[in-house]
């Protein structure tokens, strides 16, 4: 699938959000490549730490709003350059998923 057929997909109908008392904001970036006619896709491996049920998982970068944080896009954008070094800086992101 190209990027422009992707775009179009994630660009209609609007994500359906649920009300801000029933959700926690954290934001995740799905990061894609093309190679070799596919696209790949960035997955961190969680730190290991006794007690947290994702320890080890693999996910996709991204985490929780912080006060300093504009938006949602602004977490994404911070939450994964601090986790795999990638800075998204102005890249226009192709869409936006349900919370």
């Amino acid at each position: 699938m190209d990027f422009e057929r992707l775009r179009t997909r994630l660009s209609a109908p609007r994500p359906r959000k649920l009300p801000a008392g029933e959700r926690r904001e954290a934001a995740v970036a799905l990061i894609l490549a093309p190679r070799a006619g596919l696209l790949e896709l960035l997955l961190v491996e969680r730190a290991r730490r006794q007690g947290d049920p994702w320890s080890g998982h693999m996910a996709f970068p991204g985490g929780r709003r912080e006060p300093g944080d504009a938006d949602l896009l602004e977490t994404a954008r911070r939450e994964t350059y601090e986790e795999s070094g990638i800075d998204l800086g102005e890249i226009e992101p192709l869409g936006e998923l349900d919370d």
